[in-house]
């Protein structure tokens, strides 16, 4: 899998320094969540569901009025 993107944030819930790090490879795509003083969480998705997925975070960023 080829590394797409990672984001450094602060996670808004603990005030810790957190991750989120993307891998795409050609019928998948690896997304990784980490918070510093707690656990790591890697899920590897197939296409179908990374739309969902996708489509999901912007309906949450841009809600329809």
């Amino acid at each position: 899998m080829e590394h797409v993107a990672t984001i450094h944030c602060t996670d808004l819930n603990s005030d810790d320094e957190a991750l989120a790090i993307v891998r795409a490879g050609d019928s998948a795509v690896a997304l990784a969540l980490s918070v510093r003083d707690g656990g790591d969480l890697e899920v590897v998705l197939p296409i179908d569901a990374c739309n969902e997925l996708i489509a999901a975070l912007q309906r949450a960023v841009s809600p329809e009025p």
